[in-house]
């Protein structure tokens, strides 16, 4: 009788995930170039596994749904799926009345269907238009609404992106902008700079941008000893942020 050990299983399992990693490593090639390229297939890679431990969180275990969902991760951030920008995410998520796993995916399609119809626009023209603005809007030369700084931000973001200010909501992004600024003291740099950089970086990138396997590029300036004073290595980022958002431009005028 042919017996099948535990321990032969988990090799098997483990070279079935194997296989899809590398499936979607070529996938990403040619669905998001300019990500896959900066990241390398090594970085793609840790982006499918955290992918892969986040979507069975949720029973999205099968082949289709795991692809989806880590698809959603390269569209909105790895963690769009607590971005409290992205609520409708959450919802459909952590829906109990939902048990089949490609019934959760079809309900996500749609919603991000809608969000995209809204936010993104007819070829992209919503979001190519906020990185550009994005590019060229400098927060401390915008008219000074009100002495808040919360207010100041919300302001500077509705005008960066007003499609994505209006669906995601005003109570939202005070959340996510309370959560840039405790980001930013985390880093040692709690100014109203730190702040608004911060805010910027979670609105165009998702709320968990600096923890992010998607933006390496992040968290390594950030971290990065040789530069001594925080508020420099914060300079560095917004500096590197806007050369991101470039190549997204192009990336998206693409698609």
């Amino acid at each position: 009788m042919f017996v099948i050990r535990k321990n032969q299983v988990e090799v098997f399992e483990q070279i079935t995930l194997r296989k899809f990693e590398d499936e979607l490593i070529d996938h990403f090639k040619v669905s998001a170039p300019e990500l896959s390229k900066i990241l390398k297939e090594d970085g793609v890679r840790r982006v499918v596994q955290l992918g892969t431990r986040r979507a069975e969180r949720y029973g999205l275990k099968d082949r289709v749904p795991l692809k989806f969902y880590i698809e959603l991760m390269f569209a909105f951030g790895s963690f769009f799926d607590t971005d409290v920008q992205l609520p409708w995410a959450a919802q459909v998520l952590s829906d109990s009345t939902i048990s089949d796993q490609y019934r959760r995916v079809d309900r996500l399609y749609a919603k991000m269907a809608d969000y995209l119809r809204h936010v993104a626009g007819p070829q992209n023209e919503f979001a190519i238009g906020a990185l550009m603005r994005f590019n060229d809007t400098k927060m401390e030369t915008l008219p000074k609404v009100s002495a808040d700084l919360r207010e100041r931000i919300l302001s500077a973001l509705s005008l960066i992106y007003p499609e994505k200010y209006q669906y995601a909501g005003e109570s939202a992004l005070r959340v996510m902008i309370s959560c840039a600024i405790e980001a930013a003291a985390s880093f040692r740099v709690p100014t109203e700079r730190g702040a608004a950089i911060f805010s910027a970086l979670m609105f165009a990138f998702g709320a968990g941008v600096v923890a992010d396997p998607l933006y390496p590029w992040v968290s390594a300036t950030l971290e990065n000893a040789s530069v001594a004073d925080p508020n420099d290595r914060v300079e560095r980022l917004a500096a590197k942020a806007k050369i991101y958002a470039e190549h997204i431009i192009v990336n998206l005028g693409r698609t």
